[in-house]
């Protein structure tokens, strides 16, 4: 039987064989750690580690979506609440186990900055959803 020399230094005896390009390969040309030949070593080296992203599975974005416009739909009653009661000199915000007392002018900013963040962060989440 004929041993075949090393696809790559072509002075040695092939005993391996590369698990990527499928070339026989003697022991110095040969990284037993991953089983791969030195050059397919250094393609994998010069790539670098390739991250999957998953995929979000189709029944999960109605999911994201709802929760996003029920936010935005608890932040209008919140502004329309506040604006009815900008007349008086008090007004509420009631948080989950929080109650803050403000003037009604400081709640209204405030209300009102929540729902920028709220439609912005449901605008995000729509463009990156329906790709």
């Amino acid at each position: 039987m004929v041993v075949p020399l090393c696809s790559i230094c072509r002075k040695n005896q092939a005993m391996y064989v590369c698990q990527n390009c499928g070339r026989v390969i003697c022991s110095n040309c040969f990284e037993p750690s991953v089983w791969l030949c030195v050059d397919c070593l250094k393609r994998k080296a010069n790539i670098g580690p390739q991250l999957a992203v998953p995929e979000i599975p189709l029944l999960i974005k109605p999911l994201w979506i709802g929760i996003i416009l029920t936010f935005a739909g608890f932040a209008l009653m919140m502004l329309a609440t506040l604006t009815v009661g900008l007349a008086s000199e008090e007004a509420y915000i009631v948080l989950p186990g929080l109650i803050i007392p403000l003037s009604s002018e400081v709640a209204f900013a405030v209300i009102t900055c929540f729902f920028i963040i709220v439609i912005a962060i449901m605008v995000l989440f729509i463009l990156k959803f329906m790709k």
